[in-house]
């Protein structure tokens, strides 16, 4: 024969002369990592984790940026449908003297394709004096989140005590990432201003009216524009800080209103950008007077033309005084100097 079988013999699923069961043991010990391998495999996990979120966080910011851009471009088209309309571009603010105004932002919004949001406001542009942002039958509409206001990047609350404008009335209006460029230097308002301290303001947005000294005061036209369109700032960036920027933060603005438009100050923390400071520099009260963003190494802004540009927080700029650096230069609308490189 050619097999002969025996009890120790060569059974289905062995060898011969292996004792039975041995071929479990080995089968086991061959199942699964070691805890070392495991380590290995979870330390190499932790080194592409940690090699690929700068990347991911940097496509996010990236997207973020060119939405901000878009936001931008939208309000430079709006600005000039709006002076297509009036013949003038909005001015920074229009009613009360004392307490609360409406804002550019507020004025604006028929040509941000926010028509129904604007006749919610109760604004009486013929007699502006015949309601403000604060009254009781704005309370909701004030709230109304306006997406193309708001930086992406921002990720700081939408309704915050922080802002000025709602720290100061105790109400809670929508934050807006987007200011309009006032002054080269510190902000301005001579209307409101005593007659021995009014200075007209250099850039595009300007408050109706005369001053104590009798100088009226329009709301900027096409023709003002003498350094040319191109060479002009019309609105730029500013970020919210919160409880870590100046008297209990007050750094971003809102769209709809201004506290106390008769202080030179107040009307820039709540709607308007000077040259007070660099681009992303200044503490406390400075900080929210100026421009600054979420974006690394500068902030956007959107030109008289409507051409968007990121300008570095490196430009030339020296603060205060007449105009005498680019970036001052920028924000004026006649200084007649060159525009240097940016």
């Amino acid at each position: 024969m050619l097999f002969s079988f025996h009890s120790e013999g060569w059974g289905l699923g062995s060898r011969p002369n292996a004792p039975a069961g041995n071929m479990s043991r080995v089968f086991f010990r061959r199942a699964g990592f070691t805890l070392i391998e495991l380590l290995v495999v979870i330390a190499i996990i932790g080194v592409l984790v940690g090699l690929l979120l700068p990347a991911v966080q940097q496509a996010r910011e990236a997207a973020r940026r060119v939405s901000c851009n878009n936001n931008l471009k939208q309000i430079g088209i709006a600005l000039h449908n709006y002076n297509d309309t009036y013949k003038n571009f909005p001015p920074h603010g229009i009613g009360h003297q004392t307490n609360r105004a409406w804002a550019w932002g507020a004025l604006l919004l028929p040509f941000m394709e926010e028509v129904s949001t604007f006749e919610s406001l109760n604004i009486d542009t013929s007699n502006p004096d015949s309601t403000d942002p604060s009254d009781a039958a704005n309370a909701n509409a004030i709230r109304t989140v306006i997406n193309g206001y708001i930086c992406p990047s921002d990720l700081t609350p939408t309704f915050s005590n922080s802002i000025w404008y709602n720290s100061r009335t105790g109400q809670d209006g929508s934050k807006s990432n987007y200011v309009g460029a006032n002054h080269h230097a510190a902000p301005q308002n001579p209307i409101y201003q005593s007659a021995r301290n009014h200075v007209a303001p250099s850039g595009v947005f300007i408050y109706e009216g005369t001053d104590p000294s009798g100088n009226v005061y329009r709301a900027r036209r096409m023709r003002d524009l003498t350094d040319g369109s191109s060479s002009t700032i019309a609105v730029g960036e500013r970020r919210e800080k919160g409880a870590n920027g100046g008297r209990g933060g007050r750094d971003a603005g809102v769209w709809f209103g201004i506290w106390a438009p008769q202080h030179f100050r107040d009307q820039a923390y709540s709607t308007l950008g000077t040259g007070l400071m660099k681009i992303n520099q200044g503490t406390g009260w400075n900080f929210c007077q100026s421009f600054s963003s979420y974006h690394p190494n500068g902030s956007q802004f959107v030109f008289m033309d409507g051409s968007t540009h990121f300008i570095n927080d490196s430009i030339e700029h020296r603060t205060g005084g007449s105009v005498d650096s680019t970036f001052e230069a920028l924000l004026s609308i006649n200084d007649g100097q060159p525009v240097g490189s940016y």
